[in-house]
């Protein structure tokens, strides 16, 4: 699980604060208030970790060829810079929690680091989170990257210019080994390699062995968890009669296009008939209907539902805009497996209020099965439900997380986190609804006779 995140210098965000993730995290805030900007900077992140082989593993290569979001090659960073101005240093910081049969590895290493005074600062031999910063500046082309055990910084790695127009990559952390130079490509993310082979001296050599073996498994956990990074666009739902076949799909994509190959799987395969039929059960709560996909001759393949009041089956294409809206985010959420960390922009488009209110059900289920939820939502029915979760003790008020995101001076946006009682209603309310809840009312008891 994700459990911290910022970002700074990025789009309409100055600095967002350390944002403590929770199994549930809600985004709330007016239009253009950023809400959407801090789901992007956690894809571009994420997407890192699955570029082609053939490019490099590096922020530019995830803006210029992410699986969520790519930008222009000419000028790319002045879409996602602050302003567009390239001088600033733009950063990202993420923190993993570990499960217990994860970190027994890296607890090994670090007795053998702590036998070496690399972390004799580490509290203890327990790891339960990994960290990872990143930092780069566009217009000189440096970067930083560190890694933290807990909050024990365990080595920091800088791409340096030296010169008018020679760049070294080096340690900057820990001190003993700063200024080493390192065999590595500008703006890598995710990967240290050679550091055993950079220090002249015997005994320097081997602490720079164990050093890299801690680092790179610290890495392969942070990888491995941002490779199940997923994100919904609110651009989703807008479903084909027939696709052709097509190899088997790893999730539903952005704009939910991959739905139709997803559910043709599940009717066909046996392996995931558990899936279709959590897949079915909440088509059916959501009165969707109940859904069937598969081979319709040639290459071709469609899905069908029941209309569940005249009881006759309907091509996918034709049922409503919101089912087609929610049928995307079921399908994921049952699709995917423990671990992951599905993003979704405002999962309440086309929802009546109902099934608005029944989305929050939907999501405790997907928390249940070890799954983390991240939506920024418009909908105060989304948030009034929250108590329902709390009441019939699906969540608890430690799982939950609501952030409200402002954009109202030059400084950009600004994100606070709202505080939710004992029965899970946010404290003092949704500050951007207040002003549009108490003007309508005032227009309403005014008309009063």
């Amino acid at each position: 699980m994700l459990t911290k995140w910022q970002v700074r210098n990025f789009k309409s965000i100055v600095d967002s604060g350390v944002i403590q993730l929770r199994p549930l995290t809600i985004f709330a805030g007016p239009n253009s208030a950023g809400k959407s900007n801090m789901q992007e900077s956690l894809a571009i992140f994420a997407q890192t970790t699955r570029l082609e082989p053939t490019v490099a593993p590096s922020l530019s290569g995830s803006v210029s060829y992410g699986e969520f979001f790519t930008y222009p090659q000419h000028n790319r960073f002045e879409f996602i810079a602050h302003k567009g101005d390239l001088s600033r240093e733009i950063s990202f910081e993420v923190n993993i929690d570990l499960k217990k049969h994860e970190s027994s590895k890296i607890s090994e290493f670090i007795r053998r680091a702590k036998a070496l005074m690399i972390l004799k600062n580490l509290p203890s031999d327990k790891v339960s989170t990994i960290g990872y910063t990143y930092s780069y500046k566009p217009e000189t082309n440096e970067t930083s990257q560190s890694i933290f055990l807990n909050t024990t910084k365990l080595i920091g790695i800088g791409y340096h210019r030296v010169g008018p127009s020679t760049y070294q990559t080096r340690i900057d952390y820990p001190k003993k080994f700063e200024g080493t130079p390192l065999g590595i490509s500008a703006e890598e993310m995710f990967r240290v390699e050679g550091l055993g082979f950079v220090a002249k001296k015997q005994d320097e050599t081997k602490t720079l062995e164990e050093l890299s073996s801690i680092t790179k498994e610290a890495l392969r956990l942070l990888t491995a968890q941002l490779t199940k990074v997923f994100f919904i666009s609110a651009l989703r739902g807008l479903t084909e009669a027939t696709l052709k076949v097509s190899p088997e799909p790893s999730w539903v994509g952005k704009h939910c296009e991959n739905v139709i190959g997803i559910l043709a799987l599940c009717t066909s395969t046996p392996n995931y008939k558990n899936r279709l039929k959590k897949i079915t059960e909440w088509t059916l709560k959501f009165k969707i209907g109940e859904i069937s996909a598969g081979w319709r001759g040639r290459d071709k393949i469609s899905a069908d539902f029941e209309d569940p009041v005249f009881k006759i089956p309907l091509d996918l294409a034709l049922a409503s805009f919101g089912s087609r809206q929610a049928l995307g985010i079921i399908t994921q959420i049952f699709w995917g497996s423990p671990g992951d960390v599905i993003m979704i922009e405002e999962p309440e488009m086309s929802l009546h209020p109902e099934s608005q209110v029944l989305l929050q059900e939907l999501f405790a289920e997907a928390i249940k099965e070890g799954k983390q939820i991240i939506y920024s939502t418009h909908s105060p029915f989304l948030i009034l439900a929250l108590s329902r979760l709390i009441k019939q003790k699906k969540l608890s008020t430690q799982d939950i997380a609501v952030y409200h995101f402002e954009k109202k001076t030059e400084k950009g946006t600004t994100v606070k986190k709202l505080k939710l009682d004992k029965h899970g209603f946010v404290k003092g309310w949704i500050p951007s609804y207040i002003a549009a809840e108490d003007e309508i009312f005032r227009e309403w008891a005014e008309s009063l006779e």
